[in-house]
């Protein structure tokens, strides 16, 4: 997958002229039976451009707060290029997925960020159509008889 395509997946909007991705992966798990995504990760490196370090920053779209290193989330089977000790990064996660995390680092204008999820699940299944069924009556808007007449005088 191309990198802006992970980065617009990844932050839902595409990068500005002035967002420079460093690195970009996306993986993706599908389902045997049904050919559909069950289990996405993905991880970016990026050095944001002003608009979108402020729109992550005050807006917070994905509502992260800060957290101690102590209590950030071990990442698991991150590319060779991601930090593998978070120690020299500003955390971030929680928000809309209990696996966000973003990596501020400390000396620089790196982002690194990751996310993994599940696919969709399968829908309901359909009701089942009544046991039994009874005619309906003849149907249509108009009814089925005359309507009443008037004597004539």
């Amino acid at each position: 997958m191309p990198p802006e395509e992970v980065f617009k997946r990844a932050l839902w909007r595409r990068p500005a002229p002035d967002d420079k991705i460093l690195h970009a992966e996306r993986r993706e798990w599908t389902n045997d039976s049904t050919h559909s995504v069950a289990h996405w990760q993905w991880f970016l490196a990026i050095e944001p451009g002003e608009a979108l370090k402020k729109w992550l920053r005050e807006q917070n779209p994905f509502s992260v707060h800060p957290v101690g290193n102590a209590e950030a989330p071990a990442i698991k089977d991150a590319p060779p290029w991601f930090p593998a000790d978070n120690s020299s990064c500003i955390v971030h996660t929680g928000g809309t997925a209990a696996d966000l995390v973003f990596l501020w680092s400390r000396k620089g204008n790196t982002l690194y960020a990751t996310a993994s999820g599940t696919g969709f699940q399968p829908g309901a299944p359909e009701p089942a159509p009544p046991a039994t069924t009874t005619p309906s009556a003849p149907g249509g808007r108009l009814p089925q008889s005359s309507p009443p007449t008037s004597p004539t005088p």
